[in-house]
């Protein structure tokens, strides 16, 4: 049998999702996730020392409900008095530890137009550099 799974706070996802209040947080409600990758050389044969180029992609380990220990992009809410781009850079610091010389747009999701306004707006940060992670 599985192990269940604790947040910091020692809940289930059944006890997180019971106590959770949507009507808690301020609305409307915005999300930003970044797209962070990376493109390098990588030898593809040892012996022949051809490159070829590798794609990485940034991801992060989810530590509360829902989803917890699954990979995501990073990203968060959008605080009421900050615009997305603003919070574009917030949330890649805050969640990874790097900063970002440019977020550019890429696309915004509405995953269920019929009976939810949610939308996601993805960015692509360029120009990385190490700093703090604020979670």
């Amino acid at each position: 049998m599985s192990e269940t799974l604790r947040n910091k706070d020692g809940l289930t996802e059944e006890e997180f999702l019971a106590a959770y209040r949507p009507g808690d947080y301020e609305r409307p409600s915005n999300t930003v996730d970044m797209l962070l990758f990376t493109v390098a050389d990588k030898v593809s044969d040892s012996i022949r020392k051809d490159k070829e180029k590798q794609m990485k992609v940034l991801l992060i380990k989810r530590k509360n409900h829902p989803d917890i220990h699954k990979w995501a992009l990073p990203g968060g809410f959008v605080d009421i008095d900050e615009d997305i781009e603003t919070a574009a850079y917030r949330e890649l610091e805050e969640e990874t530890g790097y900063k970002a010389g440019s977020v550019e747009w890429l696309i915004t999701i509405r995953s269920m137009v019929a009976f939810c306004n949610e939308k996601v707006e993805i960015f692509v940060a360029k120009d990385l550099v190490p700093s703090e992670q604020h979670l």
